[in-house]
């Protein structure tokens, strides 16, 4: 039960004003989210009620962690984050979660491997850029799980050093062999869909 995931990028500049910002070869952006600003959020629907139920974590080095590389207009790499920093607002409510549900236990992390976002190979050139409903593709973790998933993600680059990112994508809690939760009466549906939205510092490093 975690809602998380969805994650973008873009950028633009004029290169004679500040060519220190090239997208020169042999160099990559590193975008480091143990050092993230932001949240994960998972949203699910109970019944009969249609009651909606929210969770959600704060991004920090203790909850966050992962890395993506930007090399020739791809965005690649990991991302994983602490499923015991999800809040939903009742104490009580989490407890099951996490110990009945999602086992965190024995399985403490949800994890999104194989990030893959194709984006414009001028995009960290600029100055500042925005683009929006870029498709990505992952294989996700939970409850010791895999499956492959997809979803949409928007990218702003408003400086040098920071990338802002959103992500969104569902998946079948059946799937990852977590049963279907219920609480005082309410059950929760199947679907649960994963959001992100983190503002990630970048460098600029050359793979020398």
């Amino acid at each position: 039960m975690i809602r998380s995931t969805s994650i973008m990028w873009r950028f633009l500049f004029c290169g004679l004003l500040a060519p220190h910002w090239s997208f020169a070869s042999g160099q990559n952006w590193i975008h480091d989210f143990s050092l993230a600003k932001g949240q994960i959020e998972f949203h699910a629907i109970g019944r009969p009620k249609a009651i909606k139920i929210h969770g959600k974590s704060e991004a920090s080095p203790e909850t966050l962690e992962g890395k993506i590389e930007t090399s020739g207009g791809i965005l690649s790499g990991q991302i994983s984050f602490s499923l015991n920093s999800l809040k939903t607002g009742i104490g009580l409510r989490d407890r099951h979660m996490k110990e009945k549900y999602l086992e965190t236990n024995t399985y403490p992390k949800a994890i999104l491997r194989n990030l893959q976002i194709q984006i414009s190979e001028t995009f960290f050139d600029q100055k500042e850029a925005q683009v929006t409903a870029l498709p990505f593709s992952g294989e996700f973790e939970i409850h010791g799980i895999k499956h492959n998933v997809t979803g949409t993600s928007k990218l702003e680059w408003p400086s040098k050093d920071l990338l802002k990112i959103k992500g969104e994508f569902q998946i079948n809690i059946k799937d990852f062999g977590i049963e279907i939760p219920s609480f005082m009466g309410v059950t929760v549906a199947e679907t649960v869909e994963i959001e992100v939205d983190l503002q990630v510092p970048s460098n600029l490093r050359s793979n020398e």
